[in-house]
C-alpha cells in the first residue's frame, strides 16, 4: 500500500516537471520549404501528446488534415492569451528520446491564414524560400496545451497502475485456487493417513493377539 501511495505522490510531482521545458524556435521543413516554428520537448510519450493536441484543436472546432508529416488546422482562433485573429496551425509530434524513453518533440508552425500552401513548391519558390513568419506570441498555445498533456499523462500512468493491479488480482486469484486445491489435497492426504493409521493399528493388534496366543497346534 505504501508503495502505491509513493507512486501516486511521485506521479503528481512528475506531471509538472514532464512538461516544464521552455519553448524555443527552430527552422523546420514542410512540403519542400523551410519554415520557422515553435518547438518544445517534453518527457511525455508521443501518444499522449498527440491525444492532447487533437483534444485541444477539437475544442476549438478545428478540422484536421494530415499532409506531409504534419496535421494541419486552418482558420482557427487559438490561444486565449495571444492574438484573437484566425490562424493556420501545422503540427507535428515526433519522438525525441531513445527507443526506451518517453520523450516527445512538439513542433507548431503558426501563420496567418493561407500563408502556407499545400501545393508542391516550384523551383523558384525553393530558391527564394517561404518568406513566412511566425505569428507573434504564438508560443502561448503551449500553455493552453499543458493541462491536456498533463491529463493524458495522468491517464496513461493511472492506466499502467490499474493494469498492474489487475495483474496482481489475477495472480492472487490463481494463488487462491492453488491454495484451495492444495488444502483439499492436504485434507485428502490427512484422511488417507488417518485411515492407514487405523488399518495399521488393527493389524498390529491382531498380530499381537496371535503372538500372545502362541503357535497353533
Amino acid at each position: 500500500m505504501k508503495k502505491y501511495l509513493l507512486v501516486v505522490v511521485l506521479l503528481i510531482a512528475s506531471l509538472h516537471s514532464a512538461i516544464a521545458q521552455t519553448v524555443s524556435t527552430a527552422v523546420v521543413e514542410y512540403n519542400g520549404l523551410k519554415y520557422p516554428a515553435y518547438v518544445k520537448e517534453m518527457e511525455v510519450g508521443t501518444d499522449q501528446v498527440e491525444a492532447a493536441v487533437k483534444e485541444y484543436f477539437a475544442s476549438k472546432g478545428a478540422k484536421e488534415r494530415s499532409h506531409k508529416g504534419y496535421t494541419t488546422y486552418r482558420n482557427v482562433r487559438l490561444a486565449k492569451g495571444g492574438t484573437n485573429e484566425l490562424q493556420d496551425a501545422f503540427v507535428r509530434v515526433e519522438r525525441a528520446g531513445k527507443r526506451n524513453e518517453d520523450k516527445s518533440r512538439l513542433i507548431v508552425i503558426l501563420t496567418k491564414p493561407g500563408a502556407i500552401s499545400e501545393d508542391k513548391p516550384s523551383k523558384a519558390q525553393k530558391e527564394v524560400g517561404s518568406g513566412v513568419v511566425l505569428v507573434a506570441g504564438g508560443s502561448v498555445i503551449f500553455d493552453e496545451l499543458n493541462p491536456g498533456i498533463s491529463n493524458q499523462l495522468y491517464l496513461f500512468e493511472i492506466g499502467k497502475l490499474e493494469k498492474e493491479l489487475k495483474e496482481l488480482e489475477s495472480d492472487m486469484d490463481k494463488l487462491e485456487r492453488s491454495r484451495e486445491k492444495l488444502e483439499k489435497e492436504l485434507e485428502n492426504t490427512r484422511n488417507d493417513i488417518g485411515g492407514k493409521q487405523e488399518e495399521v493399528a488393527k493389524i498390529k493388534a491382531m498380530l499381537e493377539v496371535k503372538r500372545k496366543a502362541g503357535p497353533v497346534m
